[in-house]
């Protein structure tokens, strides 16, 4: 008889624990799936695509040191749909780029419009901004696919160089082979140079062989080589003031690490047709 009693309350108890453990699921799954829509934010292919709040989500990139693919859409929806999966599709190619729906017509996004002048823009448009909010490039979706337009995506060389344009410094730029004897000789050059100049110019240094580098290495005008260094000077606009394929002195360094250009466009990073493909190394908005 006890161990009858004690047999039905052991199944009674498993039944409860059954019950309890359901329930447990049911209360997480519905935590999680509430966080994620009020969240708004979508993992696919490893791709943080964000589509609420996206002032915050640039303020939070910039500080993370995050390219921004922006998309612009409007209420209509038109090709919003399609400008996400191109903007998702590039950022999949990159490592630290996430995408940010933008909707011009929402009175909560008019701060945002207004602060990069995204207002000029139509809808649908692909926005690239790098961490220092400098527009890299843009494309309207359909004239472009992501193989090209990931070009346009900030690498980590680049940013360096954006980053010192946003705080008004020039920059040597070093494309190096594969002779670490000459480079050592040529980076002691530009670390004098650049302490002689205020504020301090940046030094950059590229392997000419890096593949992450490679369309930075081009908008420089820059043919990669195994063996030879090349020094490319940036003033502090963001233009390209002189390039050497032999070591020049600090003076020469210096002088043309602050030469202004006054007229035409000099050679540059990001082509525009403004300037006959050659401009600065990014819009600053």
């Amino acid at each position: 008889m006890f161990f009858s009693f004690a047999k039905k309350s052991k199944i009674s108890d498993d039944k409860i624990m059954k019950k309890m453990l359901r329930t447990l699921l049911i209360v997480l799954f519905t935590v999680g799936m509430s966080y994620l829509i009020s969240a708004a934010i979508i993992f696919g292919d490893d791709v943080k695509i964000v589509k609420e709040n996206p002032e915050k989500a640039l303020t939070d990139a910039s500080t993370q040191n995050q390219n921004v693919i922006l998309v612009i859409s409007d209420n209509n929806k038109t090709g919003e749909e399609a400008s996400l999966a191109l903007a998702q599709e590039t950022a999949a190619l990159t490592s630290n780029t996430l995408v940010a729906l933008i909707n011009k017509d929402l009175p909560e996004h008019q701060v945002l419009l207004q602060k990069y002048n995204l207002s000029r823009y139509p809808a649908p448009y692909l926005i690239i901004l790098s961490p220092d909010r400098f527009i890299t490039g843009g494309v309207v979706p359909g004239k472009m696919e992501a193989a090209r337009l990931v070009t346009f995506v900030p690498s980590a060389k680049y940013n360096e160089a954006l980053k010192a344009r946003s705080e008004k410094k020039p920059s040597f730029i070093l494309v190096h082979g594969n002779q670490d004897d000459s480079k050592t000789q040529w980076l002691n050059r530009l670390n004098e140079s650049a302490s002689k100049l205020t504020p301090q110019a940046a030094v950059i240094t590229l392997q000419s062989t890096d593949a992450a580098e490679k369309s930075f290495i081009e908008r420089l005008g820059v043919q990669p080589d195994g063996n030879e260094n090349v020094v490319v000077v940036l003033n502090s606009a963001g233009m390209v003031s002189g390039k050497f394929n032999t070591l020049p002195e600090v003076t020469l360094l210096t002088q043309t690490a602050t030469k202004q250009i006054s007229k035409g466009c000099g050679s540059s990073c990001p082509s525009s047709k403004s300037c006959g493909g050659k401009t600065s190394c990014g819009e600053k908005k």
